[in-house]
């Protein structure tokens, strides 16, 4: 008869045992919660008034660090507050609030307040999170991006954290890199060409302007029509006043040529062509345009374009070894820096650079809403040019070929006007009986002088002679200079 062996259970033994078995069968217990989000309270209060708001919608999110998941929502009270509880959330390393609320006539709006999650006090479900370095981030389509940091204020109040978030009337209020110019009340009156490099000063550019009409002649025939002449300076008059050189006296020519284009040189100086009137159907779409181009003016494009080439040429003389003192006028030398000027130079009466349009459709949405137009009548001119194109480029298109896709400028108007431009109450103007009044006038005059390829062609060549011109004048006079020294 076989023994068996007794072995004496304890309690300790059944509970180990217990624990075996639960392993076995559904695997390892469940892991104790890293970090638990502590009591928060919310405010929400009107940036412009300062007055609570009530029914804003509140969440509280937290996971990694782009990968936020809601645990916990609610609106706010008439006081503009909403209270949290202590909320546990697995594998947290980063928290956030978010703040969404309506805007009429304009897409929904929500801002995010993100924070990096540090372990602090042991509590019963773990360690309490603690906001380490704070990011601010505005919501847009989706997407993070920009910084909102001047939006939102953090307070800890013992073992709570009590937030006071700013709801703007549009998101150009948010301190974010790509939009240099938010504080749209303040047109007229602020420096938006402040750090800008730029060795000239703003009489430089109405003396380049002038020269450089002076210089078209008989290129450019004027449209000898005092009806549509008077329009477009009206016009242009008006948006310039809406604008941030709003005591500048613009100079207008409409062009008779058959060219769906316009341009502004550095003072004010401003060329509508004929195309473009006839290419319009509404006043907004003109304004749009025509916003664009004072744009340009303001915001000193065209001198800056020249700085930074002249920046860029005497650096590379430097380091060729081509010095200032073998500059002379030998025509050798003047077509070796001019094929070299050329092409960093050519776009300076056009704005030139990405950078430097978008810059301009963003200012041009500006000046046409402060206006009283819809500033939307740009990208539905974008879409017409954009389709307007096909077969062989001009020289102008070439000349023009630096500027962002149509599609991406279509996209950016639509966004300034859904979500930095602030909501309005006034009635847009779209038309207006002066425009229709232009244009059923324009219908009567005998054809363009010009057609649209050879007035394009006659521009470019222009613009080539006048930045041979400027560029050789600058370095013959760095030339002089820098001989008076030695």
């Amino acid at each position: 008869m076989r023994r068996i062996l007794t072995v004496p259970i304890t309690s300790a033994a059944l509970a180990f045992a217990a624990l075996i078995l639960t392993a076995l069968t559904m695997g390892p217990p469940a892991m104790a919660v890293d970090l638990v989000l502590p009591e928060i309270a919310v405010q929400v209060v009107d940036d412009l008034t300062g007055k609570p708001v009530a029914g804003a919608r509140v969440e509280l999110l937290a996971g990694k660090k782009n990968e936020l998941e809601r645990v916990a929502s609610a609106p706010t009270g008439v006081d503009g507050w909403v209270g949290f509880g202590q909320q546990a959330s697995r594998d947290m390393k980063f928290a956030g609030i978010r703040v969404a609320w309506d805007v009429p006539n304009k897409p929904a709006r929500s801002l995010l307040y993100r924070f990096k999650a540090t372990k602090g006090a042991k509590v019963s479900e773990g360690r309490l999170a603690e906001p380490g370095r704070a990011n601010g981030f505005y919501v847009l389509a989706g997407d993070l991006a920009g910084d909102c940091d001047n939006l939102f204020e953090m307070r800890p109040n013992g073992q709570r954290y009590e937030i006071t978030f700013r709801r703007p009337e549009s998101y150009s209020r948010c301190h974010e890199a790509h939009f240099r110019h938010p504080n749209i009340a303040d047109i007229g009156q602020r420096d938006i060409n402040g750090g800008n490099l730029n060795i000239y000063s703003f009489s430089d550019d109405v003396s380049m302007g002038r020269d450089f009409t002076n210089k078209m002649g008989p290129n450019q025939p004027v449209l000898q029509d005092r009806l549509i002449q008077n329009y477009v300076t009206g016009l242009i008059q008006r948006i310039g006043k809406a604008s941030d050189m709003p005591d500048l006296d613009f100079h207008v020519q409409v062009i008779d040529a058959d060219v769906l284009n316009a341009f502004a040189l550095p003072g004010g100086y401003t060329f509508v062509y004929r195309g473009l009137l006839e290419a319009t159907e509404n006043e907004a779409e003109l304004v749009g345009v025509l916003a664009h181009e004072i744009a340009h003016v303001t915001g000193r494009h065209g001198t800056e374009g020249v700085t930074s080439s002249m920046a860029k040429m005497l650096t590379t003389m430097v380091i060729s070894g081509f010095l200032a003192e073998e500059i002379t006028d030998n025509p050798n030398h003047r077509q070796l820096i001019m094929g070299a000027a050329l092409t960093g130079t050519k776009f300076w009466v056009v704005g030139g650079t990405r950078k430097r349009e978008a810059e301009a459709d963003r200012l041009g949405a500006q000046y046409a809403l402060r206006a009283g137009y819809d500033p939307r009548g740009l990208a539905t001119f974008f879409e017409k040019l954009k389709n307007a194109k096909g077969g062989s480029a001009s020289r102008l298109d070439t000349l023009m070929s630096d500027h962002p896709p149509d599609d991406v400028r279509i996209r950016n108007v639509n966004e300034m006007w859904n979500y930095f431009l602030p909501p309005t109450d006034r009635e847009l103007i779209t038309t207006s009986a002066e425009y229709v009044a232009m244009k059923k006038h324009l219908a009567t005059l005998p054809p363009p002088k010009m057609a649209g390829e050879h007035a394009a062609n006659a521009l470019f060549s222009s613009f080539k002679a006048a930045n041979e011109d400027l560029i050789w004048g600058e370095f013959m006079g760095y030339a002089k200079e820098q001989a008076e020294q030695e």
